[in-house]
């Protein structure tokens, strides 16, 4: 945690500012829901978001077409941004980290046809 905490002291005014925002998150969602958002829904939301846009810059008037055209995508584009900053540095701390870990493919190989066996005995004897 002190580790993070020291990546986040670094971090330019700009971007602390934005690690202040509440985090959106997916979580509360079934699983599958993660891979179908960003597949579907956000190059879904992105088109319409281009739509709104021009609909707002031809609707209205001219310092007030700008001011409604520029608001939506500002929103989203921080929201983007509190996102792709966690997970920046998320990676940056697990790339900074101290420990090392050590890989035993063997081992994991073993454990694994074990399981198998397990799993084909399991269903022999059903």
């Amino acid at each position: 945690m002190g580790h993070e905490n020291l990546h986040r002291k670094k971090l330019p005014i700009f971007y602390r500012l934005i690690l202040k925002l509440p985090q959106p998150t997916l979580e509360r969602f079934p699983q599958g829901f993660q891979g179908i958002f960003w597949a579907i829904i956000i190059p879904v939301f992105l088109a319409c978001q281009f739509f709104l846009g021009l609909f707002l810059l031809i609707s209205f008037s001219f310092p007030l077409n700008l001011v409604l055209a520029i608001t939506f995508p500002t929103i989203f584009l921080i929201v983007f941004v509190r996102v792709r900053l966690e997970l920046d540095i998320n990676f940056l701390d697990l790339i900074m980290a101290k420990r090392s870990y050590q890989w035993n493919v063997e081992n994991a190989v073993n454990e694994y046809i074990d399981l198998l066996h397990k799993k084909k005995t399991k269903k022999g004897k059903r």
